[in-house]
């Protein structure tokens, strides 16, 4: 969509308030520059002044509220008074995720393990989940998911059982399926780019990187990110490379494709109702040889919905 002369105001005021939108919705304030970069659809390549100058522009027109350098929606200013208690739950989050991951770089054939929603964001209450995001090498990634969900049921740690900072393996895909461009919801998924863009990979073998070339659209979606670059005490490094060594070895005995079919085999007589009614009735719920997608309660339909209705209130719709 091009901007004709007299329309460049108007198009960033909705830019910045369409974007506003989806965060407050999902309580979540950004700071200026944040909305900037998380500019959903743009109409135009903003620069950062044109941004930081239309947020305050929009302030005082009363349709924002600004606090300690961050900005929501009139009308969600509770988000403030929860951003420091929920820094703080995403810092015992984060802890935890770290020894989850060292644990599961162990496993053979895992490349990528990766955190995603709201402890991305670092926007997580106690009782949320701490949601894992695992890329496998080919044809082990039901034997990966077996092994890293087994104790995790032992312990008691999954959603659903443990009441604080639950652990969950809900999403792995092969490297062979990196596009992830078919899992988008109709006529728009923003929830999908932002939680692509938003992943921080824990534990990269370097097929983040290829994660990201082969979702290209979620670069035409959000033009000004770029791919999370974790902090190094954040890194774990030191258990995939064992985690190699008994892929090789499992290889070389041909146990992989064994283990493989058991691990297949054993995952789907556990199976739930619920996963077993929505199994590849739609994206909620994939399972195949490649992917294993178990979201049973996918909010992204009902976050869309009331984006747009957001949007149509203070009429911002594209």
């Amino acid at each position: 969509m091009s901007v004709t002369v007299g329309q460049p105001q108007e198009a960033i005021r909705r830019d910045v308030l369409r974007t506003i939108a989806f965060f407050s919705l999902r309580g979540q304030a950004l700071t200026p520059t944040d909305v900037w970069r998380w500019l959903y659809r743009p109409v135009s390549s903003w620069t950062l002044v044109q941004v930081l100058e239309a947020v305050q522009t929009i302030s005082r027109e009363s349709l924002l509220t600004m606090q300690d350098g961050r900005v929501v929606l009139v009308g969600h200013e509770q988000i403030f008074a929860l951003q420091s208690e929920q820094f703080m739950d995403a810092h015992r989050k984060w802890k935890i995720a770290r020894r989850v991951a060292w644990w599961a770089s162990l496993i053979p054939g895992v490349r990528l393990i990766a955190i995603g929603n709201t402890l991305a964001w670092e926007a997580t209450r106690p009782e949320g989940d701490i949601d894992f995001f695992v890329i496998t090498r080919p044809g082990c990634v039901w034997f990966v998911r077996l092994l890293c969900v087994t104790p995790l049921i032992l312990f008691r740690a999954r959603p659903g059982v443990r009441r604080k900072h639950p652990i969950d393996f809900t999403f792995f895909v092969d490297e062979t399926q990196l596009d992830l461009s078919f899992l988008r919801l109709l006529p728009d998924d923003p929830y999908l780019a932002y939680w692509l863009a938003s992943l921080v990979p824990l534990v990269d073998d370097g097929v983040f990187e290829e994660l990201w070339e082969a979702n290209r659209w979620v670069q035409n979606a959000l033009p000004h990110t770029t791919q999370v670059v974790p902090a190094w005490y954040r890194c774990i490094r030191s258990g995939q490379r064992i985690g190699r060594v008994l892929y090789r070895l499992l290889l070389w005995t041909r146990l992989m494709p064994t283990g493989e079919r058991w691990a297949r085999r054993l995952s789907e007589r556990r199976f739930p109702p619920a996963i077993r009614r929505q199994m590849n009735q739609s994206t909620d719920v994939v399972v195949n040889e490649k992917m294993l997608k178990f979201h049973t309660a996918d909010k992204r339909r009902a976050i869309f919905d009331q984006w747009e209705q957001q949007c149509q209130t203070y009429d911002v719709l594209s």
